[in-house]
């Protein structure tokens, strides 16, 4: 059998896409992502990729980075503070909302351009993108959900990109969750991003396209604190497409969560992952 591209479009395909739902997850999701641009943790973290992103020899500022899925800014403020200048692109619009507000308040707005779309749908000639970015850059977002729309990533590049993804990702209070309602959904809006086997298609496109991409691994692991309504607000959407009636799933979900919540009325979660870091670019030699 010829191994081409063909072969990891049929390994990674995606699954169907769902944007409305997407759009309105990420939507209300836009406060909480927000907040950790204030966050100290989330900080180091970032500071720790862009001192991997040196040692690689990733393009320089002021070079032009795109970010795809770039949420409320959480990447896109850092590296417009570094000197890039740098365009977002996110399927909410309450995200992109986000990420203009935060450039504002930290002093970057000149080097930001934050543009509402699917990434899937957006036409790169029409737009101006292919081959535009010096570097596209793409952090665990289910923006990248297929090999065709990584494909397109690469495309609009004119040297260099980087993705990263989870290997895997517990989250104890989501399985504790799914024992209690008695199944595992097969199919929401993480899981059909993150546990095909992106990481082992990407490696082998990128090869396929002359690069030689460097990997490492990285794991981690966080406790976060919810109040109950965002939990019901996170959790549903993964357990939905399994139930029949909503409402009852609601109810569900929210009297095991309230039976969680501390005095307070929150729930707490710990989250453990083993994350791909993965950075190609053109070879100087080539």
């Amino acid at each position: 059998m010829a191994i081409d591209e063909a072969v990891f479009r049929a390994l990674w395909p995606g699954g169907p896409a769902r944007y409305a739902e997407q759009e309105s997850f990420w939507n209300r999701r836009a406060d909480e992502f927000g907040r950790l641009l204030e966050d100290p943790e989330r900080k180091r973290r970032v500071e720790d990729l862009l001192a991997w992103f040196n040692a690689e020899g990733v393009p320089r500022p002021p070079a032009r980075v795109l970010d795809i899925g770039c949420g409320p800014g959480t990447y896109a403020i850092f590296l417009a503070q570094e000197g890039y200048d740098v365009t977002g692109v996110d399927i909410a619009e309450r995200m992109v909302e986000r990420a203009r507000a935060y450039a504002e308040r930290y002093g970057v707005a000149d080097r930001t351009h934050f543009v509402q779309a699917v990434w899937e749908e957006l036409d790169l000639d029409a737009v101006g993108w292919r081959g535009a970015f010096d570097f596209v850059f793409a952090s665990n977002t289910p923006a990248i959900r297929n090999a065709d729309a990584f494909l397109k990533m690469v495309e609009a590049s004119r040297n260099a990109g980087f993705l990263s993804s989870f290997v895997w990702r517990r989250d104890s209070l989501r399985e504790e969750l799914e024992a209690a309602l008695g199944f595992r959904p097969p199919e929401d809006v993480f899981r059909e991003a993150f546990d095909e086997p992106r990481v082992y298609a990407v490696l082998n496109l990128l090869w396929l396209r002359g690069f030689h991409p460097s990997v490492t691994y990285r794991r981690g692991g966080w406790t976060q604190r919810l109040t109950v309504e965002d939990a019901i607000d996170r959790y549903l959407r993964r357990f939905i497409r399994e139930a029949k009636d909503e409402e009852a799933l609601r109810r569900e979900i929210r009297a095991f969560l309230e039976r969680r919540a501390d005095a307070e009325g929150t729930v707490t979660t710990h989250v453990r992952t083993k994350m791909a870091w993965i950075f190609w670019r053109k070879e100087d030699d080539e």
